[in-house]
């Protein structure tokens, strides 16, 4: 149970942070999503395999107009490829 709580919480976050700033693509193994999408495909690619936590592990949000840069970073570090859709 806490598990779907902090994985929620951490979605919302990143969710609320995408929302604030321009929106990007996030995709890998084909499939890809707008960040700040509410989909249940998309909460499973992101928060459900555990990518969001090692995502946002390694960004530090340092500055305001430097965190929609660090995150499509972090991103692809995690091996996805941003505002990239692959048929």
């Amino acid at each position: 149970m806490n598990k779907y709580i902090s994985g929620a919480l951490i979605c919302g976050i990143i969710f609320f942070i995408s929302a604030c700033t321009s929106t990007f693509v996030a995709s890998k193994d084909g499939k890809g999503y707008h960040m700040g999408s509410s989909s249940d495909a998309a909460y499973g690619m992101f928060c459900d395999s555990g990518d969001l936590k090692r995502i946002l592990a390694t960004t530090t949000f340092s500055q305001e107009l430097k965190q929609r840069k660090e995150l499509r970073i972090s991103f692809k570090n995690n091996g996805y490829e941003v505002n990239i859709m692959r048929c």
